[in-house]
């Protein structure tokens, strides 16, 4: 799943979201490519808390762990701004 995809998904306000693995897989990868300006502001602490959530689990590949990092300290702290 790509993220346009995601963020498509996610304006339609679902109750409950469930990734396969393999979505959560190619979202993951597709967000690290990403810059924080990439991501709409409306959905910053959507993508935050997905990233904080995969991360925890260590549901990522190794290789995205950094990008995806540095990608939620920059949604952290554009939300500690606010």
């Amino acid at each position: 799943m790509k993220l346009t995809n995601y963020l498509s998904y996610l304006a339609k306000k679902p109750q409950i979201m469930t990734l396969s693995y393999e979505n959560s897989l190619e979202l993951c990868e597709d967000i690290s490519k990403k810059q924080i300006s990439d991501i709409p502001k409306e959905y910053h602490r959507d993508i935050e808390s997905l990233l904080v959530e995969r991360l925890n689990s260590k549901a990522v590949e190794t290789h995205l762990e950094a990008p995806l990092e540095r990608l939620l300290v920059a949604l952290q702290e554009t939300q500690s701004i606010k």
